[in-house]
């Protein structure tokens, strides 16, 4: 007890600065410790914060890398595709080739062969190396030489007709995957099927005794980018000299999130929560009310209530203008039908005046052509609404009855169908009634019975097969209005792009056509 009492004595002779400083010093030590182990842990968050960076290094160089292989490769599958619709000499195909090369900020190297493995082109001092096409043409093959140090491109045309090749040498992939942030010690290098090429090695090839490494994956899983870093952890006097500013730090920094808190962040969540809730079961878009929202947020949400506004009011100006669009459109249809059925009906009436049979039989074959084309228009203006083309069945059908009923009264025309249930583009149903038209037209010029069979069968690789057999084909000498036939036959197929094949022991016109699967 008298220990104690003259303790507590000496303490009450102390001044009252002396007092609240060993008082405070008391009640702050706690959180004085507390505020360390704290320490500790913004010193690891800190090393993660790193690990974070270097992920954001390595994700940009892999990213980079898989864009340059991306654009490289849809310009050459465009090229390639150009180059074998248009076929293009040599000359013109390796100036897409520089003008292709020279939209980049990179080096590389293309080349385009044909489908029998034939170099069409190839850019400047690049002798590229034979490489099959990949089987499916919407797929790209990567090809990493880890000899060289290269990566090689393989592209097939849309057609099949061509493929393409590009290679990225060694500088150009090092120049695209270089860290924009470069770190003191990286390494980056490039894996494909247990071969490994390296990009960026580490400096003075001083490679770290524990780097973290992390691993991507592109150009579609085929390439792999890993990146290796040097990552130190903060050292213990380095977290302690962070420890006792700390103190002042968290009152600031509660005080200013509490601040944020109040007049930012809360007013953002409610705005962003009024947008989310915008066009939900037609609500509309209402500001929240709140009264210490800052000034700014409240004009940012009166100014995003003005664009909603303009953007309604644009969206019912353009489904207006849409349906009228769409009336205009049925509008044309219909007046071209009725065009056309005035036009049947003008020949009609000039065929039953005309004072010869080779003048009535010219009038009744230009009549039944234009039957033809009155037949697909009625059927496209019935699919006006549609985005998934024609159905060619109804329209051969129909068509094949219009032949027989305005086929002349002498001859004795038999029309058989096989027609598959197959939807094409009206690009492409026109031309196949036109080419149907004529042949029957050949076949009914080749004397006064005709029986002709017509089929549409279905075949790999979204094609159908047209055939039309018939013994008035089989001409043991061609007639002398043959060639008419057969330029206007031919012309047709070219609208078709495809080749309108004639056996002439079986009487067989046969076309591949392109269908909507």
């Amino acid at each position: 007890m008298t220990n104690s009492n003259s303790n507590f004595f000496r303490f009450a002779q102390l001044s009252t600065g002396l007092k609240m400083l060993f008082i405070l010093g008391l009640a702050l030590l706690p959180l004085g410790l507390i505020m360390l182990l704290s320490s500790l842990d913004t010193a690891e968050a800190a090393r993660q914060g790193r690990i974070d960076e270097a992920t954001l290094i390595a994700d940009s160089s892999a990213r980079k890398l898989g864009a340059a292989i991306d654009n490289t490769a849809t310009g050459l599958r465009a090229a390639t595709t150009a180059t074998a619709i248009d076929e293009v000499d040599g000359d013109r195909c390796t100036l897409t080739l520089r003008a292709l090369a020279s939209l980049e900020d990179y080096q590389v190297h293309l080349a385009i062969f044909n489908r029998r493995g034939a170099l069409l082109c190839a850019t400047p001092a690049f002798a590229p190396r034979f490489s099959p096409p990949p089987r499916d043409r919407a797929l790209k093959r990567i090809t990493l030489d880890a000899d060289v140090g290269s990566l090689r491109i393989v592209i097939a045309g849309a057609n099949g007709n061509a493929f393409g090749v590009a290679e990225f040498p060694p500088e150009t992939i090092a120049a695209i995957t270089v860290p924009t942030d470069q770190p003191n010690n990286f390494e980056i290098r490039l894996g494909q099927r247990g071969e490994w090429q390296i990009i960026h090695g580490w400096d003075e090839g001083r490679a770290p005794k524990d780097p973290h490494v992390i691993s991507r994956t592109i150009a579609d899983d085929q390439i792999r980018v890993d990146a290796a870093f040097a990552i130190a952890p903060m050292r213990l006097p380095e977290m302690l000299s962070i420890g006792l500013p700390l103190l002042m730090w968290l009152a600031a920094a509660l005080l200013g999130w509490f601040l944020v808190n109040r007049i930012l962040l809360r007013p953002l969540s409610r705005l962003q929560s009024a947008v989310a809730r915008y066009g939900i079961d037609g609500a509309d878009f209402v500001l929240p009310e709140t009264g210490t929202i800052a000034r700014e947020i409240r004009e940012l949400g009166s100014a995003f209530g003005k664009t909603v506004d303009a953007l309604a009011a644009n969206r019912r100006e353009l489904e207006a203008g849409l349906a009228e669009q769409q009336r205009l459109t049925r509008e044309v249809h219909h007046r071209v039908k009725n065009n056309l059925q005035v036009i049947a009906s003008l020949l009609n009436l000039h065929a039953r005046e005309a004072i010869s049979d080779d003048a009535s039989a010219a009038y009744a074959g230009i009549q039944r052509r234009v039957g033809a084309l009155a037949v697909v228009q009625r059927n496209l203006f019935a699919e006006t609404d549609h985005r998934e083309g024609v159905i060619l069945r109804p329209i051969i059908a129909e068509l094949a009855s219009g032949l027989h009923q305005g086929a002349p009264v002498h001859s004795n025309l038999s029309l058989a169908l096989d027609i598959a249930d197959l939807r094409v583009t009206q690009d492409i149903a026109a031309p196949v009634a036109f080419l149907i038209t004529e042949i029957v037209e050949l076949a009914l010029s080749a004397g006064e019975e005709a029986s002709i069979e017509i089929s549409l069968i279905h075949q790999e690789g979204a094609k159908a097969l047209l055939s039309l057999v018939s013994e008035s084909l089989r001409f043991e000498e061609k007639p002398a209005h043959f060639e008419r036939y057969a330029r206007v036959l031919e012309g047709l197929s070219r609208q078709l792009r495809s080749k309108l094949d004639l056996d002439g022991e079986t009487g067989t016109y046969t076309i591949t056509i392109p269908v909507i699967e």
